[in-house]
């Protein structure tokens, strides 16, 4: 699925099954409309592999910008969530 997809089905954590860390999502800040979701100016990258490993602050806060909205490969994150995401 794309990132707009996701938001529309109101899927606020996603993962690319490319990466090598299986604990690394993006979880996405999703605004509730009257016509359903949208995107707000954030995401948030987790992996604490690379916290650990490369020393990377968890989460990295990214522009929604920075990454492709309509690049297909996104698939919904259903792992165990990083202790800083305590969210819904």
């Amino acid at each position: 699925m794309t990132l707009n997809e996701a938001v529309k089905q109101g899927i606020s954590r996603v993962f690319d099954p490319q990466w090598a860390p299986k604990d690394a999502y993006l979880k996405l800040t999703l605004v509730k409309t009257p016509k359903g979701f949208a995107h707000g100016p954030w995401l948030h990258l987790y992996s604490a592999s690379e916290q650990q490993v490369l020393d990377y602050p968890t989460p990295q806060t990214l522009m929604f910008s920075s990454v492709s909205w309509d690049e297909d490969g996104w698939e919904k994150y259903e792992g165990e969530l990083h202790e800083d995401d305590n969210d819904t």
